[in-house]
C-alpha cells in the first residue's frame, strides 16, 4: 500500500483522546476482519453501523465456569508486554472475568499471577484462619479475610495476602472491590510463585503502607515467623518465631498465640 505523505498519521493519532483512540483501534480491527479485495457494495455499507465493535463489549476471554492460572496468563498475553497495569484494569469486565478467583496482584504497575494453590497450602491457610478468625470474632476486634481479597495500596500496586486482619476502627475503608487502608496484620504462606525477591518487595510495600505485623509461613520448614513494624526504619523486625515446638505470639493481637504443630497438622 502506498503511504499517504500528505498526512502526518502519528500526529493525527497523538491528537486523539483516550476514548477516540479506543474507538480507532476497534475500527481498524473491524476493517481488517471484514476487508475484501473488491470494494464494498452499498448493501455491505448499510450493515456497518449494525456491527457492535465497541471495545467495552468485546471481552478478552472465553466465558467459562472456572478459570485457572493458564487462562489468566493467556488473557494477559493479548496485551503489550510493557503495559502499565492498574487497579482499574483488574476491575474491567472485558479484561478479566468478574468472578475471578485466581490470585492476580499488581506491584508497581506490573502484573503477577500466582499458581493455583496446592492442597497443602490451602490446609495450612485454613488451619491458621480458623484459629485467628475465632480469636478476632470472640473478642469483637474486627474482621479477617483470606485471599484473593484485594488490598489496594495505590493505583499501580494491589496485593492479596493469604490472610489479613483489619480492626473495627477501619471498617469505613472496606470497599466493594477492595480494602483501601493498611490492615493491622497480614500473613503470607510461602510458595514457588511467591519467590524471595518478589516477597521482599511486597513486604516493603506492606511496611510503607503502614501494616503493623507481618507473618511468614514456611510449609517446607514448618516454621512461623512474626515481624513487627519499626516506625523509625519503616521496615519489619523479628518479634516471635517458632519451629516444630513452642508458640508464636502476636503483638498486634494481644493474647493470641499459635502452635506450629496445629498449623502444620494436615494429615
Amino acid at each position: 500500500m502506498e503511504k499517504d505523505t500528505l498526512i502526518d498519521w502519528n500526529a493525527e493519532v497523538a491528537a486523539l483522546n483516550k476514548e477516540e483512540k479506543e474507538h480507532l483501534k476497534a475500527l481498524i480491527a473491524f476493517f481488517r476482519k471484514n476487508h475484501t479485495p473488491t470494494p464494498p457494495t452499498v448493501e455491505d455499507e448499510d450493515t456497518w453501523d449494525q456491527e457492535d465493535y465497541a471495545p467495552q463489549n468485546t471481552p478478552y476471554f472465553e466465558v467459562k465456569d472456572h478459570y485457572n492460572q493458564q487462562d489468566i496468563l493467556e488473557i494477559i498475553a493479548k496485551f503489550p508486554k510493557n503495559k502499565k497495569w492498574t487497579f482499574e484494569d483488574l476491575q474491567n469486565p472485558t479484561y478479566f472475568p468478574p468472578d475471578l478467583r485466581v490470585k492476580v496482584e499488581l506491584l508497581d504497575y506490573k502484573i503477577y499471577v500466582d499458581m493455583d494453590p496446592k492442597p497443602l497450602h490451602q490446609e495450612i491457610l485454613s488451619n491458621i484462619h480458623i484459629e485467628l478468625g475465632m480469636f478476632v470474632k470472640k473478642n469483637k476486634l474486627g474482621k479477617t479475610y483470606v485471599a484473593p481479597v484485594s488490598l489496594k495500596i495505590n493505583d499501580g500496586t494491589t496485593l492479596k495476602p493469604d490472610i489479613l486482619y483489619i480492626s473495627l476502627s477501619k471498617y469505613e475503608f472496606i470497599q466493594e472491590n477492595c480494602i483501601e487502608t493498611a490492615p493491622e496484620l497480614v500473613i503470607e504462606i510461602l510458595s514457588p510463585s511467591n519467590y524471595r525477591k518478589l516477597r521482599t518487595r511486597k513486604k516493603q510495600k506492606y511496611a510503607d503502607f503502614g501494616v503493623q505485623e507481618y507473618w511468614e509461613i514456611s510449609p517446607k520448614k514448618q516454621q512461623i515467623s512474626i515481624e513487627v513494624l519499626d516506625a523509625k526504619t519503616h521496615s519489619f523486625v523479628l518479634y516471635s518465631e517458632a519451629k516444630a515446638s513452642g508458640k508464636v505470639h502476636s503483638k498486634v493481637l494481644e493474647g493470641f498465640a499459635l502452635d506450629p504443630a496445629d498449623v502444620f497438622d494436615v494429615e
